[in-house]
């Protein structure tokens, strides 16, 4: 689901600067490179794996806790 009201605004604050607007697709255009998209999936993957170490730290932590 889009929000509407959101991309509305950006399209209002691209129209009122053109510059803006370059820079905004040179962005878009630069993430989407194969070798851009390979490395913010290795980034995501990396921070995911670690949000995972984290949860199942905390798990082990709390079972350790219930056992006292």
């Amino acid at each position: 689901m889009k929000d509407n009201k959101a991309e509305g605004s950006l399209r209002e604050l691209l129209k009122g600067d053109p510059e803006l607007k370059v820079a905004f697709k040179e962005t878009i255009e630069e993430m989407q490179k194969p070798e851009n998209i390979e490395k913010a999936a290795n980034s995501i993957s990396g921070v995911m794996a670690a949000v995972q170490r984290k949860i199942k730290e905390l798990k082990e932590d709390s079972d350790k806790w219930q056992k006292v």
